[in-house]
């Protein structure tokens, strides 16, 4: 029947609906950048939609819900949240992974988006004075962060002052969320705010170093920024900085300034800034970083006509063949993209750098050396390169212990013979 129909396909829905609700709802625990959590917002809302959508029958499904489906256990008399309830819930879902109350739950993260800034901030105040232990209190808090940084990052910076010294806490991503957001809107009034509570010692710790204060996580942010509009201004801010301190800012910022390419001033920054080799890892890092999200990058897009050196731009390029191999959705298959790149890329390096990223890609991610030695020799074989399984073994760690890796007694014969080739090259 048609409603039969529906049941099995919310069955099979509900395993990515949980996981995407999950890491939706408990935005505390993710971390992540601003532009995800603009996105798990919008999973949120689609979720909700698609809860909504389906039949009546199939919502009040026992297999879905696994308590009485009632709203009204989680409010006051009076409409409100009840947030003690709510705690309790979010508690037990924390212990064993899923809500309890599917309904209740999706009807919840409802109110939550559309609550008003006023409303989010009664909110905070009344979870303060709830008779909880402060985890269960800053889990809650936590829980509606992720809605008030986006409808009010400056109220959000304002009201959670006391938490810029703990840069290790439940809010302090939320923080850093928040800042970047008001940068993002009014780069000249964040950065005035932040230079000013930096005066006052709003970001001191005492039991940490400044490197690892919350105050140089929020410098990391606008100088990323400014790279992009100001690189003077970077360049006056950098200069304050101790010697051994410059490099890890510089390539901290130059993280939070991915995905946008390097211009010519940016390349000058980084150049006056840092000693050739440390300069050559902060590119490398700036663009090779953007391998574990996406594709192989197209370097002339990124440098956007700028001329690199020879040396910067081959470090840039095994950074990326690298990075390449690990993201944990790779397969090996996958890693033959880096021949028909490298020749575009780095010519007459193709073979070498292919060999490379499979050898990386075997002592790393992967637990099946078999398959990778199989998916070497294809593009070896396919490519009539032999070269890329020379590269393949030499680039390996390790290469005996893979042996007892390889299961089928010809594959371990050719794999011998090839380490065998490597140690004696002249075959003596």
């Amino acid at each position: 029947s048609p409603v039969g129909l529906l049941k099995m396909k919310a069955l099979h829905l509900l395993p990515p609906i949980l996981a995407l609700v999950a890491s939706a709802a408990w935005l505390s625990s993710q971390q992540v950048r601003l532009i995800d959590l603009e996105k798990q917002t919008k999973v949120m809302r689609e979720r909700i939609a698609t809860f909504k959508a389906l039949p009546a029958e199939i919502r009040t499904e026992r297999s879905f819900v696994k308590e009485e489906d009632s709203l009204q256990k989680f409010l006051l008399e009076d409409g409100s949240f009840d947030w003690v309830m709510i705690a309790k819930m979010m508690g037990q879902s924390q212990t064993n992974g899923v809500p309890l109350d599917m309904k209740a739950f999706f009807k919840i993260q409802e109110m939550i988006l559309e609550m008003s800034v006023p409303e989010l901030e009664e909110a905070f105040v009344t979870i303060e004075g709830l008779p909880l232990s402060n985890e269960m209190k800053q889990g809650l808090q936590s829980h509606l962060m992720g809605v008030f940084v986006q409808k009010d990052p400056v109220a959000t910076l304002k009201r959670f002052q006391s938490k810029l010294r703990d840069p290790n806490g439940q809010m302090s991503w939320h923080l850093k969320s928040a800042f970047e957001s008001w940068m993002k809107k009014d780069q000249g009034a964040a950065m005035a705010w932040f230079d000013a509570r930096k005066k006052t010692g709003a970001f001191d710790n005492k039991s940490l170093g400044p490197s690892s204060s919350m105050g140089r996580a929020f410098e990391v942010r606008l100088l990323g920024e400014l790279m992009k509009s100001d690189p003077e201004a970077v360049r006056d801010r950098l200069a304050k900085f101790p010697d051994e301190e410059r490099k890890s800012v510089i390539t901290s910022a130059a993280m939070i300034n991915q995905g946008r390419g390097i211009s010519e001033d940016y390349l000058a920054l980084i150049r006056d800034s840092l000693p050739k080799e440390e300069r050559y890892e902060v590119l490398a890092n700036a663009i090779g970083q953007q391998v574990y999200s996406g594709n192989l990058p197209t370097l002339s897009e990124q440098f956007k006509g700028v001329i690199l050196e020879p040396a910067e731009r081959m470090a840039i390029i095994e950074k990326v063949v690298e990075n390449f191999a690990r993201p944990w959705n790779r397969k090996p298959a996958d890693l033959v993209e880096v021949y028909a790149w490298a020749e575009k890329e780095a010519s007459g390096r193709a073979a070498e750098l292919t060999g490379k990223t499979f050898a990386k890609f075997a002592g790393h991610r992967n637990t099946d050396f078999q398959e990778t030695f199989q998916e070497v020799m294809k593009a070896a074989e396919d490519r009539d390169k032999p070269e890329i399984l020379d590269h393949f073994a030499t680039s390996l760690e390790d290469p005996q212990r893979h042996l007892e890796k390889l299961n089928d007694e010809g594959l371990k014969t050719i794999y011998q013979d090839l380490l065998s080739q490597i140690e004696s090259p002249s075959g003596q």
